[in-house]
């Protein structure tokens, strides 16, 4: 369905205010740790100590951080995301390598309860000594087998709803639903930003952009950019 137009064309100091307001950095948008992960999907998640700041500056509330896990679910790169987002996030969108499949078996099966990653490196060092210990965290993650968790990061074997679970299978509603958290948190950003973020074909995209929310709106140059109305309310995104 079409989506709803606004008018306005920004600045790009215009923008900037927008976005800053979008991720809620500029104004508090969300009450906890993992509300503001699940509104984001993923956050960037190379750095323990990073997520933890990243969080702290848009909730008081850490209560719920033990939800929040590390994993491989976009560009072959370490997200925090939601215990309840993060497996069929990564089925969407994570790109195995050649010869994932094959070996997904023999380094799940190393898998079987919450290992540190030197404990997982000595088993993989043992029966796949061929296989870098990279290639065996991200085959585990990338397969949604296993994520980081709890305080020590360990290695743990999970059981994660993915697009069948959590869509009844449609991955077309799994690409709007994550399409509209992106312009949610980042907009205004265009529909070429969303794919370049996850990677997604234009054959999930296009079709997603007709599922998208009422409250996520077209504005700017010919209206290619997108955005939350939510934000565009704010008293702090339209200050000049």
């Amino acid at each position: 369905m079409p989506r709803p137009t606004s008018s306005a064309i920004f600045s790009r100091r215009d923008k900037a205010r927008l976005r800053l307001a979008s991720q809620g950095l500029t104004v508090q948008r969300w009450k906890s740790a993992e509300e503001v992960v699940r509104s984001f999907g993923v956050m960037q998640g190379q750095d323990l100590h990073s997520v933890g700041r990243s969080l702290a500056l848009r909730a008081e509330d850490h209560s719920d951080a033990g939800n929040i896990v590390r994993g491989y679910p976009i560009r072959n790169t370490l997200f925090a995301a939601s215990i309840k987002d993060i497996g069929w996030i990564t089925e969407l969108c994570a790109k195995g390598r050649k010869g994932d499949v094959e070996l997904r078996p023999e380094v799940n099966k190393l898998i079987d309860r919450p290992l540190s990653r030197a404990e997982l490196k000595e088993r993989a060092a043992t029966t796949l000594p061929e296989v870098a210990f990279w290639h065996v965290v991200r085959v585990a993650m990338e397969s949604g087998h296993a994520v980081y968790s709890g305080a020590d990061q360990l290695i743990t074997p999970v059981d994660l709803p993915g697009v069948e679970e959590t869509f009844n299978g449609d991955i077309v509603a799994a690409t709007a639903e994550l399409m509209t958290r992106y312009f949610r948190t980042h907009g205004p950003a265009t529909l070429q930003d969303f794919a370049w973020w996850t990677k997604l074909p234009q054959r999930l995209v296009r079709p997603a952009t007709q599922c998208l929310p009422p409250d996520i709106i077209r504005c700017g140059e010919e209206s290619q950019d997108l955005v939350s109305a939510e934000v565009m309310e704010m008293d702090e995104a339209r200050k000049k």
